[in-house]
């Protein structure tokens, strides 16, 4: 609705917030796509005993760097929330 919304209309502080969000999800999409790639697509082994282990060992890093990745996308959204709450959206506004 926004994007659709008339230039006039959409206040400047509206325009970075839907920026932001944007960028929000670009990065969150790139996260889904590095857990794909580093996680999910390893390389898997024969012995099904030990693949389970060796698998959990062998992504532990990359786990971990993609669950601080996350928290972090986590804690942006909220401050990008609160930043949309504190100047507000007026629906009224970008319809008419």
């Amino acid at each position: 609705m926004l994007s659709d919304a008339d230039e006039s209309a959409v206040d400047h502080f509206i325009r970075v917030w839907m920026k932001q969000v944007q960028e929000l999800a670009y990065d969150a999409e790139d996260c889904v796509h590095l857990y794909i790639f580093r996680i999910r697509c390893r390389r898997r082994d024969g012995l099904l005993v030990w693949s389970k282990t060796k698998r959990i060992v062998a992504t532990l890093f990359p786990r971990r760097r993609l669950a601080r990745q996350i928290n972090a996308l986590r804690a942006r959204a909220v401050v990008i929330s609160e930043r949309h709450a504190r100047y507000g959206v007026s629906r009224e506004a970008l319809l008419q």
